[in-house]
C-alpha cells in the first residue's frame, strides 16, 4: 500500500462516525490484503506525516511534499491535498482520529503478544524530573530568557524555584509542572538542545519526562503527546518556528 493510499484511507475516517470508523478501517485492510499489522502502520505513518504537514504549515502557509501531496492554509482551517481529493482540517480535528488507531493497534498488539507470558513485567513508571548538569548561575539564566524574553515561552507565573526543580532529578510530587506557552515543536527542539550541549542527560523515555515537567498554556498535560513526540523528536531548526531565538538563548545559557 503506498503512502498516498494510505493518507486517503486514514483521512476518509472522517467521513465515518466514531463507532464505525474502526469497522470501516478493518473493512479497507481486509481489501488491501496487507497483514493487519502492515496495513496498521500505514495508518499510523501516515496520520504522523499529515500531523508533521499540519504544524510546518501552521508557520508556512504552502508546502509540497515529496509524495506529490500539496497542504496550504486558508483563514482557519489547513487543506490536504491528495490527487483530486481534499480534507479540510485543523490541529484539533486531526486527533479525533487517534482513538479509533489507539484501539486498532491495542487488538494487533494482544493478538502478536498472545503467545508470550502473561506475568510480563510493566516497564517502571518515570517518577522525577529532569538531571541537569547545569550549574544554578546557568538555570536563572536560562529561566529568565524563557520567561522575560521578547518572545516569552514559559507562563509568567512561574517561579525560579518552580523551574529549577525540574532540571534537579526531583520526586515527581515536588514537582509543580511550567506552562508552556508555545507549540509542542518548540518544547521539543528546547530540550533536544540542552541534550546536545551536554546541558542535560537524556532519559531512556524523554517524553515521560516532559509529561512529568511540562503542561500547556492552559494547565493541561498535552495531548497525544507520545504520538508527537515520536513525529517531532528529531526537529531541525528548518520545520521549528522560533528555532532562531531557542538557538541564541542556549548560547547565552552556556556561555556562563
Amino acid at each position: 500500500m503506498t503512502t498516498k493510499e494510505a493518507k486517503e484511507i486514514l483521512l476518509d475516517g472522517f467521513k465515518h462516525s466514531e463507532e464505525t470508523r474502526e469497522y470501516f478501517y478493518l473493512k479497507k485492510a481486509k481489501e488491501s490484503g496487507c497483514p493487519d499489522s502492515v496495513f496498521f502502520k500505514a495508518l499510523i505513518n501516515a496520520y504522523n506525516q499529515v500531523e508533521k504537514y499540519l504544524n510546518l504549515l501552521d508557520y508556512s502557509g504552502i508546502c509540497c511534499f515529496d509524495d506529490g501531496t500539496e497542504g496550504y492554509q486558508k483563514i482557519n482551517n489547513i487543506t490536504i491535498q491528495n490527487g483530486n481529493l481534499s480534507w479540510q482540517l485543523t490541529h484539533e480535528e486531526l486527533p479525533e482520529l487517534l482513538p479509533t488507531l489507539l484501539s486498532l493497534g491495542k487488538k494487533i498488539d494482544e493478538k502478536a503478544s498472545a503467545k508470550n507470558s502473561p506475568g510480563t513485567q510493566a516497564p517502571q513508571q518515570i517518577l522525577k524530573s529532569f538531571d541537569s548538569t547545569m550549574t544554578d548561575e546557568q538555570i536563572k539564566k536560562l529561566f529568565s530568557e524563557l520567561q522575560s524574553n521578547n518572545i516569552k515561552f514559559i507562563h509568567p507565573e512561574t517561579n525560579l524555584k518552580q523551574f529549577t526543580a525540574i532540571f534537579k532529578a526531583e520526586a515527581k510530587e515536588n514537582i509543580k509542572p511550567v506552562k508552556w506557552l508555545k507549540y509542542k515543536p518548540q518544547l521539543f527542539y528546547l530540550l533536544n538542545g540542552l541534550i546536545d550541549k551536554n546541558l542535560l542527560t537524556k532519559p531512556e523515555n524523554l517524553y515521560k519526562y516532559i509529561d512529568v515537567c511540562f503542561v500547556d498554556k492552559t494547565g493541561e498535560h498535552f495531548k497525544y503527546f507520545k504520538q508527537s513526540y515520536n513525529t517531532l523528536k528529531n526537529i531541525t531548526d528548518f520545520n521549528c518556528r522560533y528555532s532562531d531565538v531557542i538557538n541564541e538563548l542556549l548560547t547565552k545559557v552556556i556561555s556562563l
